[in-house]
């Protein structure tokens, strides 16, 4: 199951700021829509609110970079696995009407959210796609 690409959430997210330039991109709605890529169903869920809860799980999840980065690979899973429990994720099948040569669906993974907001959405894939990264890769 390669789900490893989601991880690219969680790398889009903390690279909206640049903390020893004091430079945050993070700072409107339109901001965090632009996250979501082509995920627009779920960015139009984003409202003022989510521009707050973005900027603390970008805060966790530069925690889990910073814990690798300083090789405390039990501490980036440590971390990670907070992430999991607070924003869990349910596999789900898709096949988005694509077709492979024999005109069967193209069955793949997806992580399905159902989040209570975007950021909760959001958040269960970047971690989600973060710990599937760390698992086939390590944290290297």
């Amino acid at each position: 199951m390669e789900l490893a690409y989601y991880s690219d959430y969680a790398v889009r997210l903390v690279n909206t700021e640049e903390p020893a330039r004091n430079k945050d991109a993070l700072t409107s709605v339109e901001a965090v829509r632009e996250l979501f890529g082509a995920n627009q169903q779920a960015a139009r869920r984003t409202t003022d609110a989510d521009v707050t809860r973005f900027r603390s799980v970008r805060a966790r999840l530069r925690a889990v970079f910073d814990a690798a980065d300083g090789d405390d690979e039990t501490l980036a899973v440590d971390l990670l696995n907070s992430l999991l429990l607070e924003f869990p994720v349910s596999p789900q099948i898709s096949g988005h009407d694509v077709r492979d040569q024999d005109g069967r669906p193209d069955w793949h993974m997806h992580l399905a959210d159902h989040p209570s907001n975007a950021t909760a959405g959001y958040a269960a894939i970047a971690a989600m796609g973060l710990a599937f990264h760390l698992t086939e890769h390590g944290v290297d």
